[in-house]
């Protein structure tokens, strides 16, 4: 038995005879009082042999298995500064900064290894390479919180004589590829822009040639498609689209159509319907001054009801790109035998361009008649291109449909003419 064993025991004991005598005597109460001093006294003598004797004499079974705690080792750092890492790019590295903290797997292996920081940066680098070796230099921020995350976990080299792992990891590009790589990428959305505008007028062009313009009635059924109201022009427009549909298709004027191409008598301004159909002002006053008569109504030339096309298509008359339409159409109607129906085209073009500035001179020339009549000298005419040239605006155009900008600030005036000009008067006479 042990030593605070049997130090309980006797304590009992003890205060077990102080009250067997008590009784059996007769004393008084305050014997009774001794009980708790007795009990006090006996605990205090057990907890003091207890304490004693872990104190001198420990237990055998678990003093030898108990181990001693190991020391740890402390971490030691060194940095990376600006290092080029390869990245898909041959000529566009990333440049990697960081702050390698490492220490050594065995003491005693870092007295054999003359640089094992050398071996914790090389670890950190192998281990960035792997990661940022097939990215593209575009996605450089990305890769750097990658890189902070893979970086930061411990992790013991190839060799196995260090751990080590990177904090403050920096990711950059040097600023000429930035600037490089920024201008590829500038070209390359234009580039893909340009091409989708291409595409885009490809698939136009496809579109009008291989189902609007396919055949006379496809074409027709488009332009009632956009103008669903307007049944009595639709009749009218038939010639003219037969006409664009053979042109886009480089063929000839089917026969069954040719006869809607002939011209309508002047005397019929209702065009074969019940009520007149709307008079263009500016043909009219073309033909009261002589220029031409275009009809309105059923039966029109070609001319004019390719003109009436254009003007829905949005052409403006004047503009250079309606001249250079209709020179094309024209000059394809010539290779296509159709030589009448080119004419017309160019008559009304040269009638479009010039209804205004010929009313124009023949108000000046009914005022200067009286001048002239004395002298004996007639009014002169109105400046004309000509067949090789027509002048549309601030635009010339020619038979083959070439577009180029010339001068006319200078208007014609028969008032005052240009010396040397013909017609110009004496000073004209004498140069």
């Amino acid at each position: 038995m042990k030593s605070h064993h049997m130090t309980r025991v006797l304590s009992a004991g003890l205060i077990a005879a102080v009250l067997t005598l008590a009784s059996v005597l007769g004393r008084p109460m305050w014997v009774w009082f001794l009980l708790p001093a007795l009990v006090a006294g006996a605990l205090l003598l057990d907890f003091r042999a207890v304490g004693f004797a872990d104190s001198t004499s420990p237990d055998d079974d678990t003093s030898a298995d108990d181990p001693q705690p190991s020391e740890e080792k402390p971490w030691l750092q060194t940095a990376l500064a600006v290092v080029p890492v390869q990245s898909v790019l041959p000529d566009c590295p990333f440049l990697l900064s960081a702050t390698v903290w490492w220490r050594p797997v065995d003491p005693l292996d870092s007295l054999t290894q003359g640089n094992p920081a050398g071996l914790a940066a090389m670890s950190v680098l192998e281990r960035a390479q792997n990661v940022v070796g097939g990215e593209h230099p575009g996605r450089c921020t990305f890769l750097e919180h990658w890189l902070t995350g893979v970086l930061g976990r411990p992790t013991t080299d190839h060799t196995g004589s260090v751990t080590a792992f990177a904090a403050d990891v920096r990711l950059v590009l040097r600023p000429a590829d930035q600037r490089h790589l920024d201008e590829l990428d500038g070209l390359r959305k234009s580039m893909d822009t340009a091409e989708s505008r291409r595409q885009h007028e490809r698939d136009l062009r496809t579109y009008l040639r291989e189902d609007v313009l396919e055949t006379p009635g496809s074409a027709l059924v488009w332009w009632m498609a956009r103008h669903d109201d307007e049944i009595e022009r639709a009749v009218r427009m038939i010639a003219p689209l037969t006409y664009l549909s053979a042109a886009a298709n480089d063929e000839e004027v089917p026969e069954a159509f040719r006869d809607l191409l002939t011209v309508m008598p002047e005397g019929d301004p209702t065009g074969g319907f019940e009520h007149p159909e709307p008079v263009d002002e500016r043909a009219t006053a073309a033909t009261a001054a002589g220029e031409g008569h275009r009809s309105v109504g059923w039966e029109t030339s070609p001319g004019e009801r390719v003109s009436d096309l254009l003007d829905q298509m949005g052409f403006a008359q004047g503009s250079a790109d309606r001249a250079a339409f209709v020179h094309r159409l024209a000059r394809m109607s010539d290779e296509a035998g159709r030589s009448d129906a080119a004419e017309s085209f160019r008559a009304n073009l040269r009638q479009e361009e010039y209804g205004e500035e010929q009313l124009h001179t023949e108000a000046h020339e009914d005022g200067a008649e009286e001048t002239t009549s004395a002298t004996g000298n007639g009014n002169p005419s109105p400046p004309y291109a000509g067949p090789e040239a027509v002048r549309t605006g601030e635009w010339q155009v020619t038979t083959d449909g070439q577009v180029s900008q010339v001068d006319l600030s200078a208007s014609y005036d028969p008032a005052h003419p240009t010396p040397g000009a013909p017609g110009a008067g004496p000073a004209g006479a004498e140069q």
